[in-house]
């Protein structure tokens, strides 16, 4: 960062963790009735932590 003085100004963010946020990903269609499937078991692997290849 260089040099700095009291006489510089710093610009900073909001720290965001751990505060709930709204999603930016919204999507309004229907999944087939495979694509369901899998999507069901992606999200059981990432509730029990486990690995799989996508």
């Amino acid at each position: 960062m260089g040099r700095n003085s009291s006489l510089n100004c710093f610009w900073h963010a909001e720290d965001i963790r751990g505060k709930k946020q709204e999603s930016c990903l919204n999507w309004n269609g229907q999944l087939t009735r495979q694509q369901q499937k899998v999507s069901n078991e992606i999200i059981a692997s990432i509730n029990n932590k486990e690995n799989r290849l996508i």
